[in-house]
C-alpha cells in the first residue's frame, strides 16, 4: 500500500520488489495516468522523483502513462522585481525542505529574467512528437522533462533559447538538429503566438441550440439555430476554475440568455471555443437581434478564439 505523511500529504509508492497487499493484476487495459506539468513549475520539480516512480510503476503494471504540458506561465508577464524573487526564494526553500529536492538560487541574482514557460513546454512537446515519429522509448519524454527541470532549478540556466537543450539532447541520444527543426517550426511558433495572445481569465465557452423544420417562435425560420443553453468554465491566472451555465426552460428567444451572458463574462479576458465558427455565427445573429446589448469592440463575450 502507499505510505502517506499526514502532515505534508506526500505519498510514496510501494517498493517494486516488495509484495503489495492490493495484489494488482499484471494487465490494466483501459487504465491510464495523465500527468499535467510544466518544466518551470516549482512543485513539479519537487515531486519529480515521485512522478518517475509512478511512471516505473505504470510500466510494470501495463498502465498507460503520458505527460502533457500545462503552460504555467506561457508568455511570461511577471515583473522580475524583489517581491517576485523573494516569493520564488521562499517557495523553493519550502519545497526543498518538504521534498529534499535540490535547488540552486543563482537565477535569483539575475538583474533581468522573463519567467516565460512556453519555450520549455514547447521543448517537451517537441520530444513527444519525436518519440512518436521515431518510435523512441516512451520514457524518454519524462527523462527529457526532468533534465530540463534540473538544468533550470539547480544550474539556474535560461530555457528560453534552443541551445539550452543541446546538452540535454546529447545526454539522451536525441538528434539535436532534428529537435531544433521541430522546436523552431512554423507550427510550433504559431502555437506560441496563440498562447502569447491569451489574456486571463480564460473563458471556455460552448452554446447548445435548438432548431426545428417548422418554426415554433416568431422571429425564427426553418432549421434556424438559436441558443437555449451555454456552458462556461472560467480559468483565472492563479489556476482557480469556476463554472457557470444557463439553460432556458421556456419556449422563447434568447433574450434572457444574452442578459445572463453579460453577468457571467467579466470586462477582460480571452474567450476560447472548440468550434468557434458555430459560436461566432450565433453571436452575429444575436447582435443583429439585440443591437443594444453589445457594441463593437467592447463586446467581450462575442470575441471568440478558435482552438481548431
Amino acid at each position: 500500500m502507499m505510505k502517506c505523511d499526514p502532515v505534508t500529504g506526500a505519498c510514496l509508492l510501494p517498493d517494486q520488489d516488495q509484495p503489495d497487499d492490493s495484489s494488482l493484476p499484471a494487465k490494466h487495459k483501459g487504465l491510464a495516468v495523465r500527468y499535467i506539468g510544466d518544466p518551470m513549475c516549482s512543485w513539479c520539480w519537487g515531486i519529480s522523483p515521485t512522478v518517475r516512480a509512478i511512471e516505473v510503476f505504470c510500466e510494470a503494471q501495463s498502465i498507460e502513462f503520458s505527460i502533457t504540458m500545462g503552460g504555467l506561465r506561457a508568455g511570461g508577464g511577471e515583473l522580475w522585481n524583489p517581491a517576485f524573487k523573494d516569493f520564488l526564494r521562499n517557495e523553493w526553500q519550502h519545497i526543498a525542505e518538504i521534498t529534499g529536492q535540490p535547488f540552486g538560487f543563482t537565477l535569483l541574482e539575475a538583474a533581468h529574467f522573463d519567467y516565460d514557460t512556453e519555450p520549455a513546454c514547447r521543448a517537451v512537446a517537441t520530444v513527444k512528437l519525436l518519440q512518436v515519429r521515431d518510435v523512441l522509448p516512451a520514457s524518454i519524454v519524462l527523462a527529457f522533462f526532468s533534465a530540463v527541470q534540473h538544468k533550470f532549478y539547480v544550474a539556474g540556466q535560461d530555457p528560453k533559447t534552443v541551445d539550452y537543450y543541446a546538452s540535454i539532447c546529447a545526454s539522451l541520444s536525441l538528434d539535436f538538429d532534428q529537435f531544433r527543426t521541430v522546436f523552431d517550426s512554423p507550427e510550433a511558433l504559431h502555437i506560441r503566438q496563440f498562447l502569447s495572445e491569451l489574456i486571463f481569465p480564460l473563458y471556455f465557452f460552448d452554446y447548445e441550440t435548438f432548431s426545428s423544420a417548422v418554426p415554433l417562435l416568431d422571429g425564427t425560420s426553418p432549421h434556424k439555430h438559436f441558443p437555449v443553453q451555454y456552458s462556461l468554465h472560467i480559468l483565472d491566472a492563479d489556476g482557480s476554475l469556476h463554472h457557470k451555465e444557463y439553460l432556458e426552460r421556456q419556449a422563447r428567444l434568447p433574450d434572457r440568455l444574452v442578459e445572463r451572458m453579460q453577468e457571467d463574462f467579466g470586462p477582460t479576458g480571452s474567450v476560447v471555443s472548440w468550434h468557434a465558427s458555430f459560436e461566432k455565427t450565433r453571436n452575429r445573429e444575436m447582435t443583429e437581434r439585440y443591437p443594444g446589448a453589445y457594441s463593437g469592440e467592447s463586446d467581450h463575450p462575442f470575441r471568440l478564439i478558435p482552438i481548431t
